[in-house]
């Protein structure tokens, strides 16, 4: 970290690697920019001064954490300057900075959203280790064991991740049958019958016998 800094709101971009979260807070949102119409300061977003491989500062500020903090800005039309944290490091080093903000954060990550955050950090953080992917993101070892071993079996069977753990955690049942939507209706139809009969039995009542005879 180097502190707490100002830079235009304009000048912050999001990269899709960072970007932890499957839903949206609207209310929140609405609350933080009430705050800001109030003169409430909010607290600095945490950004990336994006390094290439090489180390070498590429000009993008990445947004780490914030995300409902910059909606708010932005559905007040602020593009200036707006307090931010800068984080320093590599890009492994700012994944895991970006998962461990979300996961504490006021709204933090759902348990999908931390084990999908895990499952990220698994496949692109190469240099993360256990521990680090496990504080971070708030799994156990036995899921980043389990999370290793697919992603391994994944890359040499050259399979690309949906980047949902719960759909890349196994391969799809070989001996389920694709969705027939005729042939579930006439299953449900039967069903229905049937289930009619055992109504008519169960009130003792028989279609087959004439009443005028009884």
């Amino acid at each position: 970290m180097t502190g707490r800094l100002t830079l235009a709101a304009g000048k912050i971009c999001r990269d899709p690697d960072f970007q932890f979260r499957e839903f949206d807070h609207p209310a929140l949102v609405r609350n933080l920019a009430g705050a800001l119409k109030r003169g409430t300061q909010l607290d600095p977003v945490l950004i990336w001064r994006e390094r290439d491989d090489a180390g070498k500062p590429t000009g993008r500020h990445v947004l780490l954490d914030g995300a409902h903090r910059m909606k708010a800005y932005r559905s007040l039309g602020r593009s200036g300057a707006i307090p931010v944290e800068v984080f320093e490091g590599t890009r492994d080093d700012a994944l895991e900075a970006a998962v461990a903000a979300n996961a504490k954060a006021v709204v933090g990550l759902t348990s999908t959203e931390r084990t999908n955050a895990a499952w990220r950090l698994v496949r692109i953080g190469t240099g993360l280790t256990k521990p680090r992917i496990m504080k971070a993101a708030g799994v156990s070892s036995g899921t980043v064991a389990e999370m290793r071993r697919r992603a391994n079996m994944m890359r040499e069977a050259g399979k690309d991740a949906s980047g949902r753990w719960r759909t890349d955690r196994r391969d799809p049942d070989p001996e389920r049958k694709a969705f027939d939507p005729d042939k579930a209706e006439a299953a449900r139809q039967e069903e229905v019958v049937k289930m009619a009969e055992g109504f008519r039995k169960a009130a003792g009542w028989c279609p087959h016998v004439d009443q005028w005879s009884l």
